[in-house]
Formats: C-alpha cells, sequence, structure tokens
C-alpha cells in the first residue's frame, strides 16, 4: 500500500478537522443520501405532529377522556419517533467519523512500514 505526500498532509493536517456543519453536509453527499433526505424532511413534520397533539390535548374537554388518551398516544409516539430519526442520524455522523479515524490509523501504519 503506497501514499502520497497529499494524503499523509491531509490524514494528519489538525487544521482539517470537520466542523459539525461539515459532516452534515457530507451526509448529504453519501450512498445513503435519500435516507438522510428523508430523516431531514419526516423529523420536522412528525414534530409537527407532536405539537398539534400536544395542542389539541390542552384544548380538549376534560370529561372526553378517550380524545384525552388518544392526544397523549399520539404525542407521545410522534415524540419517541422524532427523538429515534435523530438518534439514528447522529449515529451515522458518530459512524462517518470513525472511518475517518480509522482511515488516518491506516495512513499512519502504512507509513511505519
Amino acid at each position: 500500500m503506497t501514499f502520497s505526500d497529499q494524503d499523509m498532509r491531509d490524514a494528519f493536517d489538525k487544521e482539517r478537522e470537520q466542523t459539525l456543519r461539515a459532516e452534515v453536509v457530507e451526509s448529504f453527499q453519501g450512498r445513503q443520501r435519500w435516507l438522510v433526505l428523508v430523516v431531514w424532511i419526516a423529523a420536522p413534520v412528525i414534530f409537527g405532529v407532536s405539537v398539534w397533539a400536544a395542542v389539541r390535548f390542552f384544548q380538549t374537554d376534560h370529561a372526553d377522556v378517550r380524545n384525552l388518551v388518544l392526544f397523549a398516544t399520539i404525542f407521545m409516539w410522534a415524540s419517541v419517533g422524532v427523538g429515534l430519526l435523530k438518534s439514528w442520524y447522529y449515529s451515522r455522523l458518530d459512524r462517518n467519523a470513525i472511518l475517518r479515524e480509522l482511515k488516518r490509523l491506516e495512513l499512519r501504519l502504512g507509513q511505519a512500514e
């Protein structure tokens, strides 16, 4: 395995550390960009459903227990859904960061040989 001088500079340049904004932009360029796009569209929509359910919950007459339970359940599941989408997305960002560090380690090991 051979590495050019530019590969070495790119691997060990501390100023090339990616910011969160750069990682997010990079996530839209990978193989699963369609899935990232779906998450970025679905999360605000599901959050909107959650807010709608919370508002409807507080507008419902307290004697109407059926609707209270319905809106509380919708709010709960929508909130859980947003949390799951965000957790998945940030795990993808962490995965990419780990892969970058493994490539740096591979370059360093290749340089030592």
